[in-house]
């Protein structure tokens, strides 16, 4: 998922007056990002859905991540099933 834009604009109060009214300021937010995080994926599953016994190995390769400080981040995984 990806915002594209989010700009809210909210008011805080800041002061009081010596009549004892309350003076606010205005604040503009964007949360949008500001470029598009790119994924790439690969898997491979060795059996049926409906087997006993079944394995996925999958790849990631993300880049462009706005929430980790290197901005890229690999994923390596295996994933074994067993139905009793």
């Amino acid at each position: 998922m990806q915002l594209e834009s989010a700009k809210f604009t909210f008011r805080v109060p800041v002061a009081r007056t010596l009549d004892g009214g309350v003076t606010y300021a205005n604040f503009v937010v964007d949360l949008g990002a500001g470029e598009r995080e790119l994924d790439y994926g690969l898997s491979y599953r060795l059996g049926q859905p409906q087997d006993m016994l079944g394995m996925v190995a999958f790849s990631e390769w993300r880049t462009r991540v706005a929430s980790i400080a290197k901005r890229t981040e690999q994923r390596l995984g295996f994933r074994f099933k067993l139905r009793l």
